[in-house]
């Protein structure tokens, strides 16, 4: 964010009657309703042309905030009419804040001649402040050399001069203008230096400008907790000052959008247009929260909205002057047009047009601008446009941030790939992956670092298919892994504010509790959903700020030969969707055989029917839960043959262990004929499923039995249990605390949780089991050092998620199994009360007798 004019940090409750003459036009930014009406009142009440100039100034920024530039224009000129009489210093700055004005309008032309004009009556100070403004005007026209060099030489003399308030400005500006070129380190250093000064003077709105564009920086640099964490001291520092910016939502879309939350991203960057518009504010302002906001409805797939956004943006950049943005409008267009399916020569040339500009601008997104070029030119046969834009694409894959420089690989794995060099195909997309890698170490929140393996989703794609091509089934094993669950092998990273973050998970139970209670009594309850959602969103952001605890961490890769090794009389079954096509892998006996099955599609659409046949079936009796069952005895064998296709004769009688995509993670497996009667067991990945039967056992035997409260079955199961294991903890009764759970929890040998679960899709990491004082969220598990050995969840739907990232499931699940849990036993769907006891009371017999979780409920079913 730039600091064009003169600024002050006025209280929002301070009378602008007490504000010095001199102070006005400063008030502009932050509060322009009251400082036009103040200027008005100034400028229908005297003729002295001195107070004439100034009052006039503050009412032409103050009416250029809020978006009527042209008008601006007209008190600028009437002020500077009435500045010639008052000496060239005050004609000077009036000219400059005219000329600033006018590069707003897009008469970049006008806005310079006035810039020159303010330089050539000033000297000294006033002549650095004035290019200190010059700057903005020349950062907006896209000339950011320029602009930095203005920035310098300002700063340069304002430090000599000992003018801190005026150099804390041209730091920050110079700041802005490296971010622009993407220096991050030398816009750390400037922004550091600024936000000092301003502290240090008591200008709590600058500073606040500083500590924002400080968050800019950390994006940049792809420490996006960082980057958060300044967005939101930020907020609290304008707050104080009585501003709310929309630029706030528009930078936290951008770095959202940079850890794959997408949704988030557009939520943030609608929220700042909608703002902007509200306000009626500047076009300049408006056009960069329409970029924004488009990157984010593409990423989203809402490919209407960014159009629209980038349609509009292109106007009012063109009406600007600005070519530099009008190139990123451009830009959208053309990955929206080429989202939807269309392929054409004529595509070609516009990106082509669009990638030539992005580099004549030097925008960051030259990369991204040419990479799409060559992916069009791939798919009209133009091998030689291919080559040239996958070139230029891919010399920024050993330089700039994590993500531009995956954007190489991926660009030197297309090329590779136009040439037939396999090879080079498979070691380019290792190296992006590698880079994706580090990358997600350093986010700390898992969330994060499920969202953000999209981003290496086309890289995986790019090497299955060569492995699929080359009918390479361990190779395709390995890349089918490369990129699966990758998240559950990450340790998870606890927030440092650890103590404020379980204080914020208690509050949020006791609100719980007041809500269901409001509800039950039919008492009203929008005060406390509201109040629910503020104290989830200010967990969540809590957690997002949180950085990755160890860079130097390698992520965990499946061994194939290793895996093959482990596997025994256990057969792995794999299955990967190529293009929309599921292709299954069968491992047995240290080979590894590739089948087709159906498409993912169809495949989904038959979980969800089996998933409602189910809940039918435990949710009603008599003729309708028949129907139900008979429903799941037709629908399992089409299930079955869109999952395994060809694959199921390869299946042999044994155990199993089942690796299913993300997306069908929920499936209903025990309702498949080839696996009613066999152990299986269903992993995230297959390295998980190693790391897992290779984990060593507590040496000591801790049992926990946990009972919530209103089961059906009012805790049988548990009340039976604790006389099988006379050692146990049991939490039951009213006991079962979450805090209490969690101690008891922590390392245990083994522990049976019987309690509701709820599945949250909106927001899988609140999904929780119900304990006596509330709900044991996800956020509340990651609290846990170590998780238990086996876990035994007797809970509905504990045993699924929400699919995130390229192929990642959040969830109750995926929790405890990234916490390194050896064996987790939970539902995919809802369950019967007495029936769920009635199955853990034969589990646990067969635990107890040296089997393991699916031996286990083999024998029970």
């Amino acid at each position: 964010m730039r600091q064009g004019e003169r600024k002050h940090d006025f209280s929002a409750g301070m009378a602008l009657s007490d504000v010095a003459i001199e102070d006005l036009p400063s008030l502009g930014f932050s509060r322009p309703a009251d400082t036009a009406r103040v200027a008005e009142h100034l400028l229908a009440t005297t003729r002295d042309p001195r107070v004439r100039s100034y009052a006039g100034q503050a009412l032409g920024i103050a009416t250029r905030e809020m978006g009527d530039v042209g008008r601006a224009v007209r008190y600028l000129r009437a002020a500077l009419a009435a500045a010639t009489s008052c000496g060239a210093d005050r004609e000077a700055d009036v000219h400059a804040s005219l000329g600033a004005t006018l590069a707003f309008a897009g008469r970049s032309s006008e806005a310079l001649r006035h810039m020159d004009a303010a330089l050539g009556k000033a000297s000294g100070v006033t002549a650095a402040r004035v290019r200190v403004r010059r700057g903005v005007v020349l950062q907006i026209l896209g000339r950011t050399r320029e602009a930095i060099e203005e920035h310098r030489r300002a700063a340069r003399t304002l430090h000599t001069a000992g003018d801190t308030t005026w150099e804390a400005r041209a730091l920050n500006n110079l700041g802005n203008a490296l971010i622009d070129r993407g220096d991050a380190r030398s816009a750390e250093a400037a922004l550091i230096r600024a936000e000092a000064l301003m502290i240090e003077a008591g200008m709590l709105f600058d500073a606040a400008i500083a500590r924002h564009n400080r968050g800019l920086v950390a994006s940049l640099l792809g420490r996006v907790p960082e980057a958060l964490a300044h967005f939101d001291t930020a907020e609290k520092m304008y707050a104080d000052a009585g501003a709310r910016p929309a630029e706030l939502s528009e930078v936290r879309s951008a770095a959202l959008l940079a850890v794959g939350l997408h949704a988030d991203a557009l939520r943030h960057g609608q929220e700042a247009v909608d703002i902007l518009r509200s306000r009626g504010a500047s076009a300049a302002y408006l056009a960069n929260a329409l970029v924004r906001g488009g990157d984010a409805a593409l990423a989203v797939g809402s490919l209407e909205l960014a159009r629209s956004y980038a349609a509009e943006a292109g106007r009012l950049f063109r009406r600007q002057g600005r070519e530099r943005g009008e190139t990123l409008a451009r830009l959208m267009v053309i990955r929206a047009r080429h989202a939807s399916g269309e392929g054409s020569r004529r595509l070609l040339r516009d990106a082509a047009g669009v990638a030539a500009a992005a580099d004549r601008h030097s925008v960051a997104e030259a990369v991204e601008a040419h990479l799409l070029a060559g992916q069009i030119a791939l798919g009209v046969h133009d091998q030689a446009a291919a080559k040239s834009h996958l070139l230029r694409a891919a010399r920024s894959r050993s330089r700039g941030s994590a993500l531009r420089r995956v954007i190489g690989w991926h660009a030197a794995a297309l090329r590779s790939d136009a040439v037939g060099r396999r090879n080079a195909v498979f070691d380019a997309c290792e190296r992006g992956l590698q880079i994706l890698d580090a990358y997600k170490l350093t986010l700390g929140a898992v969330e994060m670092q499920a969202s953000a393996t999209a981003h290496g989703a086309a890289l995986a794609e790019i090497a299955i298919q060569h492995a699929l091509a080359a009918n390479d089934p361990r190779a395709l094993l390995r890349w089918a892994e490369r990129w699966r669950a990758t998240t559950s092998m990450i340790p998870p990273v606890r927030p440092p504010d650890d103590e404020e973050l379980a204080a914020d998970l208690a509050t949020l139970r006791q609100l719980t509790r007041r809500l269901n209670d409001a509800t039950v009594e039919g008492r009203p309850i929008p005060t406390l959903e509201r109040e629910r959602r503020r104290l989830e969103d200010s967990v969540r952001s809590r957690v997002l700020r949180t950085s990755g605890a160890d860079l130097a961490a390698i992520t965990e890769h499946v061994d194939v030969d290793e895996l093959l090794a482990t596997l025994g009389d256990t057969r792995l079954v794999e299955i990967l969707q190529v293009n929309g096509e599921l292709t299954v892998l069968v491992a047995p006996a240290g080979r590894v055989r590739k089948f087709s099955a159906g498409r993912l599609a169809e495949a989904a659409r038959e979980v969800d029917y089996a998933r409602f046949a189910l809940r039918g079936a435990a949710g009603t009796g008599g003729s309708r839960a028949e129907v139900a069952l008979r429903r799941l005895e037709t629908g399992g064998p089409r299930l079955q043959e869109m999952l395994f296709g060809d694959a199921v004769r390869a299946l042999g009688d044994g155990p199993l262990i089942v690796v299913p995509p993300a997306r069908l993670h929920a499936t209903p497996w025990g309702v498949l004929p080839a696996l009613r009667n066999r152990p299986f067991a269903v992993a995230p990945s297959a390295a998980s499923w190693l790391r897992a039967v290779t984990r060593r056992a507590p040496r000591r035997r801790d049992v926990v039995l946990v009972a919530g409260p209103n089961l059906g079955s009012r805790g049988a199961e548990v009340t039976t249990l604790r006389r099988t294991y006379e050692d146990a903890r049991v939490l039951a009764n009213g006991a079962a605390t979450c805090e209490d759970a969690l101690k008891a929890l922590n390392g245990a040998w083994l522990a049976h949780v019987a309690a509701h679960g709820v599945l949250r899709a909106d927001n899988p990491l609140f999904s929780a089991l119900t304990l006596d004082d509330g709900p044991l969220t996800v956020y509340d598990l990651e609290r846990l050092r170590r998780a238990p050995y086996r876990l035994i969840l007797s809970a509905c739907e504990s045993g699924i998620g929400t699919t995130a990232g390229a192929d990642e499931v959040l969830g109750l699940a995926s929790a405890v199994i990234s916490l390194g849990t050896a064996g987790l036993l939970g539902s995919t769907v809802i369950v019967d009360d007495d029936a769920a006891v009635q199955v853990s009371l034969i589990v646990h017999e067969h635990l107890r007798a040296g089997a393991d979780l699916a031996h286990a409920l083999y024998r029970a079913r």
